[in-house]
């Protein structure tokens, strides 16, 4: 990665923002999901669309299951622009949890990762907030 430009779809942005109040309003839960997402010209970062995996909500948290069905739906194109990931945090604010730095750490680490050698977490929050954490 040349640069630390990123850029967001307005597809992926309203997407974020949409899941995030449906989440908020119905189930005052957080929500996520996975970042599909491709790099420019000049070096930087697209996030072109998410990937809403099959999940459980509740309160102040959810679960993905990162194993079911849906993941075998994704085409091998988008399977390999997955290299990140997005949460709400309802009205709480765009800030990282301890939880947060540790998913970011496990999960996107470029050291384990040698074909991804960077990761982007995303947190959205209402009404229309958003703070981009990028790992590399």
């Amino acid at each position: 990665m040349a640069n630390e430009e990123l850029l967001i779809s307005h597809l992926a942005y309203m997407k974020m923002m949409t899941f995030a109040r449906i989440a908020e309003k119905t189930f005052k839960s957080e929500i996520g999901g996975l970042l599909v997402i491709n790099e420019t010209e000049s070096g930087g970062l697209m996030v072109e669309d998410i990937v809403l995996p099959n999940q459980t909500v509740s309160g102040g948290n959810f679960t993905q299951d990162n194993g079911g069905p849906w993941l075998k739906e994704l085409t091998p194109e988008i399977f390999e622009k997955l290299k990140g990931w997005w949460h709400s945090h309802g009205n709480m604010g765009t800030f990282h949890s301890g939880t947060d730095d540790d998913t970011l750490g496990n999960k996107w680490d470029g050291e384990t990762n040698k074909s991804n050698p960077y990761a982007l977490s995303i947190v959205v929050a209402l009404p229309d907030k958003l703070t981009a954490y990028l790992q590399y």
